[in-house]
């Protein structure tokens, strides 16, 4: 069975499950919104989308139904999520029903909103909770992780715990800090290995690259890890991302946001790109004619970049910097400015700060360099020298 549910969750080595429901629900409406592109009516809010649809809840009920998930703990994440729609305590029954009831799981509603839970269980979750009292038991903690028996809309986050009757799971096991640490190492590790399973040797032109004249005994394939996204965590990290750029960029700028750009120059970057573009809900410049490169197969870029409009550069991996050097230049040569790069893997080469200058999902270092990546020249590396002669 993929337990990589929806292309969204992570699961623990030990475990744990997590489906993070904001994630599932934007990119849910992502290829909704692709379905919708002829109906004026249909508002798409990537991140913004704070509230929890019908739609998601079905999906989450419907992958139960349909597979036995072997982790003894599913933590389902709220995190992000504001307000529910009405009427959805039918629906939250048959999720506890399932996991908890049939597939004998242990189940948890993880950073919860007091008023979500007041609008989930009618304002009465321990009443409603006696349906069952025959096959679990359940208890409401906040972040301090004192039981909380009554409910107040001026309570910080809250989390539930539903354990099975019998189960070998105790609630003194499960406390906030506990949870939250297995999660974040989670994702952390998960990244991780995300990334290195895209890593693969360079043998095919010994070594060669295009873009540097370096030698690179590896690379990531981003254009292998993109073709096959619809069976992976992809998704789910370009979520994390836009997350990442949100906060970076944009949390200042709620006033003139809409002159805030992505923008791209290669096709990897161009995918990547229009992903997070929905997601943020910002416009996506494509300077398709910027390179490759030392190369400018355009002269004028003017229709493209806007005087003090701000861009973002979207990148795949970045290692010598080259083109974010020269898109900084083309921006700012024509009034713009250049707010900094985001990418998925940024190869810290060296300590110049314009090399830094951004974002990423993940920062390679040579203390923490988990692919084993180097980068070589004939000068450092006399032995590296190929056959035939690349031209740089």
């Amino acid at each position: 069975m993929n337990n990589n549910i929806f292309g969204i969750s992570i699961d623990s080595n030990d475990f744990f499950l997590f489906i993070k429901v904001h994630a599932l629900q934007c990119i849910e409406s992502f290829y909704q919104s692709y379905e919708n592109l002829e109906n004026e009516f249909y508002d798409y809010k990537g991140l913004n989308g704070n509230e929890l649809k019908v739609a998601t809840i079905e999906k989450i009920i419907k992958y139960f139904k349909e597979n036995k998930v072997p982790k003894k703990i599913i933590v389902l994440d709220f995190s992000f999520i504001n307000n529910v729609e009405k009427n959805q305590f039918s629906n939250f029954k048959t999720i506890i029903s399932e996991i908890v009831k049939t597939q004998k799981k242990s189940l948890i509603f993880w950073e919860c909103m007091p008023s979500i839970f007041f609008d989930i269980w009618e304002n009465d979750f321990n009443f409603h909770m006696k349906f069952f009292s025959d096959c679990c038991e359940f208890k409401v903690k906040n972040m301090n992780d004192d039981t909380i028996n009554n409910f107040d809309d001026n309570m910080d986050m809250i989390y539930s715990y539903i354990i099975p009757q019998g189960s070998d799971i105790k609630f003194d096991d499960l406390s906030y800090e506990y949870i939250a640490d297995v999660y974040n190492a989670t994702l952390n590790e998960s990244k991780r290995n995300f990334i290195k399973s895209f890593c693969e040797g360079n043998e095919s032109n010994k070594g060669s690259w295009t873009s540097s004249s370096v030698y690179l005994k590896k690379y990531i394939n981003v254009k292998r890890m993109i073709e096959s996204s619809h069976c992976n965590n992809f998704y789910l990290y370009l979520y994390e991302l836009a997350h990442i750029i949100k906060n970076k960029y944009l949390c200042d700028r709620t006033s003139n946001r809409k002159n805030v750009k992505l923008c791209c120059v290669t096709l990897n970057g161009a995918f990547i790109g229009s992903i997070l573009s929905s997601l943020l809900c910002i416009d996506l410049v494509t300077l398709d004619h910027l390179g490759p490169i030392s190369h400018l197969y355009k002269a004028d870029f003017e229709e493209m970049i806007i005087a003090k409009n701000e861009y973002i550069l979207v990148t795949d991996v970045v290692c010598m910097g080259t083109e974010s050097h020269v898109v900084k230049n083309v921006i700012e040569y024509l009034g713009g400015k250049y707010l900094g790069g985001v990418t998925l893997v940024r190869i810290e080469t060296t300590d110049k700060d314009d090399h830094n200058t951004g974002v990423q999902l993940i920062n390679l270092t040579h203390e923490d360099n988990f692919l084993d990546y180097s980068i070589e020249t004939n000068f450092s590396c006399p032995k590296l020298i190929v056959e035939n002669n690349n031209e740089f």
